[in-house]
């Protein structure tokens, strides 16, 4: 160890804390219906979102710093059965995109957890006297708060739980690709407008993380 070295591990008591390059890139793929008194909304769309930054050790936990989030695909549209309405609806008349609502890393015993959730979507995008929530992806632990519906209870295939061995990041690049295909019914406690609302998607969630190197 060198004099320098040991200057800086003296004077902060501890080693540097350990860092790696942490990448997702998220691809979704949906549709709903939205079933009314006297009209029908079908809907779908298709995104790829990503998020790049650096995940730092903080004492127990992890730190995050986010360096980009982008939104590269953003394709939707939405037709209505009724005549008087203009059919169909694209990707500009959508007033809200796809977004991060959180997005976080936890330690869970001897392995890491990503956990992220996106903004739920309003639909339907015409002009409507009630709107609801499209419920959008998220991973284990990515809960709504306050919320009633048991995200997990409607996969129908694969699974949100994106986790690695703290002992595998620490020593060299990981990469993991997640799937899952999730469905959902409601029958919404609204005005008496929305019957019922249906709607899927399917999730592929690709993470990298990369260990920074150690300061000469």
């Amino acid at each position: 160890m060198t004099a320098a070295a040991g200057l800086i591990l003296s004077a902060a008591g501890k080693p540097p804390s350990k860092k790696w390059n942490l990448g997702l890139a998220l691809q979704v793929l949906g549709r709903y219906q939205v079933i009314g008194r006297s009209v029908t909304y079908n809907g779908d769309f298709a995104l790829t979102l990503t998020w790049e930054g650096v995940m730092e050790e903080d004492d127990d936990d992890f730190r995050l710093v986010r360096r980009e989030v982008s939104l590269p695909r953003w394709e939707a549209q939405e037709i209505s059965s009724a005549i008087s309405e203009d059919s169909p609806l694209t990707t500009a008349d959508f007033p809200d995109k796809p977004s991060f609502r959180t997005f976080f890393v936890l330690r869970e015993g001897p392995n890491i957890q990503i956990v992220f959730g996106l903004e739920d979507l309003e639909i339907p995008v015409h002009s409507a006297g009630e709107k609801v929530a499209l419920e959008m992806p998220r991973t284990a632990g990515g809960d709504i708060p306050l919320s009633d519906i048991d995200y997990k209870a409607h996969i129908k295939k694969g699974s949100n739980l994106l986790w690695f061995p703290s002992e595998l990041i620490a020593r060299r690049s990981v990469e993991r690709t997640l799937t899952w295909a999730w469905r959902r019914q409601s029958w919404p406690q609204t005005s008496g407008q929305i019957l019922s609302v249906l709607s899927n998607h399917q999730v592929t969630a690709k993470v990298i993380i990369r260990p920074q190197a150690d300061p000469p």
